[in-house]
């Protein structure tokens, strides 16, 4: 049998390839959603997937935003859409995407990666640690995010214009969120370099310690894709 090759996707036309993957296992998602997903979001991501003869067997979505973390902007990956094909689950798909991810956000010297899990225990043997709650108003009032918070996303132009479709589509929909029933959110260290000095830590400084430091900030993060 042939072995399988993990591989990030940069093309858009190569991420459409991910679709039927994201749909059989995301099928809460209504046509819509995927649509305006695939046709927005999946521009400017990354997905690493795990392919054998040209069959996506699992994958992973690594979305960027910029945040701002005690006063300084750095671009940080939420991973996202997580999925391994039903027929070849448990055979080692799911860690090979995400090590290839963790291996390509070093690449590019990203201090710290977050997701919102299922199950927390999932990710645990990956490094992640839960750093705060997930916050269910997407709305805040930008100067008490700003004044009240050390960690938060950046709410520019692309951040409000996805957002605003998101839920137009939600509405249209009638979708719940999808969401797990308390949510949380999970970082991992990814460059100890970077992090360090978005924090001022020594960059020998344990990853534990320093996702202990994190979660010591003022979080806010409520975002979906």
């Amino acid at each position: 049998m042939k072995q399988t090759e993990a591989k990030v996707l940069t093309d858009l036309r190569d991420k459409i390839r991910t679709r039927e993957l994201y749909q059989d296992i995301f099928n809460e998602d209504s046509d819509a959603f995927v649509s305006f997903y695939y046709e927005d979001r999946c521009r400017d991501n990354k997905i690493v997937i795990s392919e054998q003869d040209g069959h996506i067997l699992s994958m992973a979505h690594i979305n960027p935003y910029h945040m701002m973390v005690k006063g300084q902007n750095a671009k940080i990956y939420y991973i996202y859409a997580v999925a391994t094909d039903r027929a070849h689950r448990h055979e080692g798909h799911m860690r090979e995407v995400l090590e290839c991810a963790f291996r390509e956000m070093q690449e590019e010297d990203i201090p710290f990666c977050f997701l919102i899990p299922v199950d927390e225990k999932i990710y645990e043997p990956f490094g992640f640690e839960t750093i705060a709650e997930y916050q269910t108003d997407r709305h805040p009032d930008p100067e008490t995010l700003q004044k009240q918070y050390d960690v938060y996303c950046v709410r520019d132009e692309d951040y409000q214009r996805r957002l605003q479709e998101e839920e137009r589509i939600a509405m249209l929909d009638g979708e719940s969120d999808g969401l797990p029933e308390h949510p949380v959110i999970m970082a991992k260290v990814i460059s100890k370099e970077a992090f360090a000095k978005l924090s001022g830590l020594a960059v020998n400084t344990p990853p534990e310690q320093m996702l202990a430091w994190l979660r010591e900030q003022k979080i806010y993060i409520s975002e979906d894709i």
